[in-house]
């Protein structure tokens, strides 16, 4: 009785790879998602205090302590959008590896001419129709307020002709943001990497 291990196919072996990697990919998709809490959760702690505080507040409260809040909220946004693009980097990676083992289990036997294992390979066109004008919308969704709402009661609770905690508070989140869409548009791919 032999106690040699079963000799797997290259066929296994690619489809089992193709599995590893998709299941690697969807991990990271979907912890994407988690941030949301994380957003949620931190965001409460770090501003929530400043910003209740002057809601109830019945006298004026100081600016430097809403700015301080306000910039806290925006500092944790920030971190996760930076962690989330290390992310998408990281996904375009798989992705791309992931479209080789389509290609090449679509030329086996029973999956030719089939529309069967395209998720990889039909992405780029998604990202580039859809998902490309949906991420630029929810980003001006998170600009708006983020800048807007805190800029507003700044101003607001601020005196005097040059208000240093409003003008600051906006040009620190513009550049963070200005810094944030030069790294994504440099660094994720515009095209699939695998067709040049």
């Amino acid at each position: 009785m032999s106690s040699e291990p079963p000799q797997l196919q290259p066929n296994d072996i690619v489809y089992a790879e193709y599995t590893r990697l998709s299941a690697v990919s969807e991990r990271i998709f979907h912890s994407s998602f988690d941030d949301f809490k994380l957003l949620a959760a931190l965001g409460a702690i770090v501003g929530l205090e400043p910003i209740t505080t002057y809601v109830n507040a019945g006298k004026p409260i100081a600016v430097s302590y809403l700015f301080i809040g306000f910039l806290g909220v925006f500092s944790i946004i920030a971190a996760i959008a930076f962690r989330d693009t290390l992310k998408q980097s990281f996904m375009f990676y798989l992705g791309e590896h992931l479209i080789r083992y389509e290609e090449f289990i679509r030329k086996q036997d029973g999956f030719k001419g089939t529309n069967l294992f395209l998720t990889h390979s039909e992405g780029e066109q998604w990202l580039s129709s859809r998902h490309k004008k949906l991420v630029i919308a929810f980003n001006f969704f998170v600009l708006l307020p983020t800048i807007g709402i805190p800029a507003f009661i700044l101003y607001r609770n601020e005196n005097g002709v040059f208000r240093y905690y409003t003008i600051s508070y906006v040009v620190i989140c513009l550049a963070v943001y200005a810094l944030y869409f030069y790294l994504t548009k440099a660094f994720l791919p515009k095209k699939a990497l695998h067709k040049n």
